[in-house]
């Protein structure tokens, strides 16, 4: 037998053993009654999504939305396509909902209107929902928090690890619990909605780089193998203007339209979302936006996920009548399609339809022929946050906050968490309108924040701010970072608001099941200069130190080895005198020379004159 035909012969064999194996494994978990397990292998479902949307400047904002769904279980044993890491995480620290977001850049919401979803601050943000340890027990206890506290800290590791971010960074001095932000965007039990149970925190500083994007394409069921993720090329997303990374893990319905639903129709719903802003190499004409996925990626697609239920790409054409209306897209869309929403207009590409690929491989590309109106979709609500005040005694932190509606008032939910080496004084907050409702929280030095949360409306076309003074204090030298002359990073602040009508979310053009009202907006992260020591200090110590040690240590080793002889003082003479001297100490010397000399020639005549008369 050939050695080819025999390497076929084994293989086959081994796919063969595997498969006598996967159903023996079947039929003994169904005759041990396991029957349900079986069940929740078949049960899972995976979608992919992409949506393009061109903006005013021409940019494309990208948003890449793969959603994993399984049965919600106390125990995920086994699962098929929800990624087992992600089941094990929330199921080893009790979790109702987990929000992770790892962020590059600033969403600029005055020149791209607002995202598709709510966008997020730069670094790294996680929030997450907790389960109650005993219904019996009050959620405001001191165990019931405390074992919140240790939760968190668990998940904050696990993600660090799972991620290969610095996650394990989070800790209570940074971390508060939002009273009315942040609320849970999945199925709820009755009486869990409880502000002691939700932890919430940022690290500005937190850098986004390939080794967060690979552990996260690996959690999806085919990869980065096939499908929409093979576009997730990270010389390109990591070279964009902005570039964000998420992970939503939430209870929901089979129907997601319905609010409450039976346990055994319950579903643990796990979406990835990839948000990037791409400047398109090639605008050939002005105010004419030329793109294709192939210029944008260097990857063509071959085919969908054969694992996906649905693998669509939605592009945006803008309201009817808009300018992108008129976009030249090849090839033809599979169908078009109308959000009853806002009245966008999207052609959709069914990659799972072998007529929607124009060759062996599928290549998209638009051709705009003008970009919208400077204006035409104006974000109703923009934000801008600063430091102001001078000096390493004082500061205050700022906010304007504008509404651009001529008509109606915007009603305004606002979130700020300062660190704690910030002394912040709540006499001194100022803001141009009535507070409503207030939350403010002061901060323990090293062990918790200060929390501050307002409600209060913002009056048509006028813009308002808000001010609140603190202190600068000096740290312990060990608690200063390497850059500590860099300065401090402050978190951003969240603002939270509901529009009035869809129509009002700029060009908010949603993948179905989006909300498209609530809106989620995140300022500027702010960096202040704390009292820093001289950290050179030390080495001009350690150098000046060494140079007397090295001074002192040479006379010392000389009086302390050497045998000290007392010579004649020599008497203090004129340099002339010392020359004279001189003069007759070498005649002297001379003349001496002479005389040894003499000497031997009279010796030798008296020899030769007593030599006869011998």
């Amino acid at each position: 037998m050939e050695p080819s035909n025999f390497r076929r012969k084994n293989v086959g064999l081994r796919l063969l053993a595997i498969l006598m194996c996967c159903g023996r494994w079947t039929e003994c978990a169904a005759s041990s009654g396991d029957s349900s397990s079986v069940q929740h292998l078949l049960a899972d479902s995976f979608r992919e999504e992409l949506l393009i949307t061109p903006l005013d400047t021409e940019h494309l904002h990208l948003q890449f939305k793969f959603t994993i769904t399984t049965p919600r279980r106390a125990h995920y044993g086994h699962v098929d396509l929800f990624p087992k890491s992600v089941a094990d995480v929330m199921e080893k620290h009790a979790l109702e909902e987990l929000h992770l977001v790892l962020t590059q850049g600033l969403y600029r919401h005055r020149q791209w209107g607002y995202a598709a979803e709510a966008w997020a601050p730069t670094g790294a943000q996680v929030y997450a929902w907790f389960s109650p340890d005993d219904t019996s027990t009050p959620f405001s206890s001191a165990a019931s928090q405390h074992s919140v506290d240790q939760r968190w800290k668990g998940l904050t590791n696990s993600l660090a690890g799972l991620f290969c971010a610095t996650l394990n960074d989070v800790t209570n001095a940074k971390s508060i619990s939002p009273v009315w932000q942040f609320r849970p965007q999945g199925l709820t039990r009755a009486g869990s909605v409880n502000n002691s149970l939700v932890r919430y925190s940022t690290l500005p500083r937190e850098n986004v780089c390939t080794e967060n994007l690979t552990p996260w394409k690996k959690l999806l069921p085919c990869g980065e193998q096939s499908g929409l993720a093979r576009l997730l090329n990270a010389i390109k997303l990591l070279s964009s203007h902005y570039f964000s990374l998420a992970l939503n893990v939430r209870p929901v319905c089979n129907n997601d339209n319905r609010k409450s639903c039976a346990v055994e129709e319950q579903l643990l719903q796990a979406t990835f979302t990839a948000t990037a802003v791409i400047q398109p190499g090639s605008v050939q004409d002005f105010n004419k936006l030329h793109w294709s996925l192939k210029d944008i990626f260097e990857v063509e697609l071959e085919r969908g996920c054969p694992l996906a239920d649905q693998s669509l790409i939605y592009v945006d054409q803008g309201l009817p009548g808009s300018p992108m209306q008129e976009m030249a897209l090849q090839p033809f869309p599979s169908f078009t399609m109308a959000l009853p929403e806002n009245n966008h207009r999207l052609a959709v590409y069914d990659l799972a339809n072998s007529t929607t690929f124009n060759g062996p491989k599928f290549t998209l590309s638009g051709k705009s022929p003008s970009t919208v109106q400077p204006g035409l979709h104006e974000p109703l609500l923009t934000t801008h946050r600063f430091v102001a005040g001078y000096g390493q005694h004082k500061g205050a932190i700022k906010c304007r906050l504008e509404n651009h509606d001529p008509t109606s008032a915007l009603r305004v939910q606002y979130l700020e968490v300062l660190p704690w080496f910030l002394r912040v004084y709540l006499h001194t907050l100022r803001l141009s309108v009535p507070i409503l409702r207030s939350h403010f929280r002061p901060a323990r030095d090293r062990i918790a924040p200060h929390h501050i949360e307002l409600l209060f409306d913002i009056p048509s076309a006028s813009s308002i701010e808000f001010a609140v003074e603190f202190d600068l204090t000096l740290l312990k030298w060990t608690e200063y970072p390497p850059d500590a002359h860099r300065g401090f990073d402050v978190p951003p602040a969240v603002v939270a608001v509901m529009l009035k009508s869809p129509e009002q979310c700029s060009h908010v053009t949603m993948m179905p099941g989006f909300d498209s009202c609530f809106l989620r907006l995140y300022t500027e992260a702010l960096l202040v200069n704390l009292p820093t020591p001289d950290f050179s200090m030390p080495y001009n110590v350690i150098c000046m130190t060494c140079t007397v040690l090295a001074l002192a240590f040479g006379p010392i080793h000389a009086y302390t080895s050497k045998s000290l002889v007392v010579g004649e003082k020599e008497s203090a003479q004129r340099p002339l005198v010392k020359l004279k001297n001189k003069v007759k100490a070498l005649i002297a010397k001379w003349k001496a020379r002479r005389t040894r000399v003499a000497v031997p020639d009279s010796t030798s005549s008296a020899e030769q004159d007593s030599s006869p008369t011998s």
